[in-house]
């Protein structure tokens, strides 16, 4: 099993869906991202370029704060077609940040065999100035995440 150090930066469009209540002060939304990534891993001469699509659904509270969620998707390289399959976890700490888990479970080509996680951090907002990701309606958002971590292979 060999180590690989990668960091991960990313930068895209999501769709927040309409939002549906969960209790008074919470909603649930379902969006679907779709962006592109640049995964650099320690000791490879070039990066891998990767559309970055996935889909899932975040808590949101009355001023658009998105304390958790999670998706799931892929990492496809745009040259190779290779692709990593992944599950991210949305989260903040205790500074109201947004930070992610992406926790890569199975690839392809030369990501097959791979695992791991890549913790980032996130940042977004509404691509249209004066919208807010707080409306009940749908919104176009878009986001950047850059991060790190480590992923194993089994090969």
């Amino acid at each position: 099993m060999r180590e690989l150090k990668v960091e991960m930066t990313c930068g895209g469009i999501a769709d927040w869906h309409r939002k549906l209540p969960i209790s008074e002060t919470m909603r649930t939304v379902p969006y679907e991202a779709t962006m592109i990534a640049k995964l650099t891993v320690e000791g490879q001469d070039a990066p891998s370029y990767c559309r970055a699509i996935w889909s899932g659904m975040d808590e949101v509270d009355d001023a658009g704060h998105a304390p958790t969620g999670f998706g799931l998707g892929s990492f496809q390289d745009i040259r190779t077609g290779d692709r990593l399959v992944f599950r991210v976890d949305w989260y903040s700490d205790e500074r109201q940040e947004y930070k992610g888990t992406f926790q890569v479970s199975s690839g392809t080509g030369k990501w097959l065999n791979v695992t791991g996680e890549i913790e980032v951090d996130l940042e977004f907002c509404a691509v249209h100035e004066g919208e807010s990701v707080a409306a009940d309606d749908p919104v176009l958002a878009m986001g950047f995440l850059e991060g790190r971590g480590t992923l194993v292979s089994g090969t």
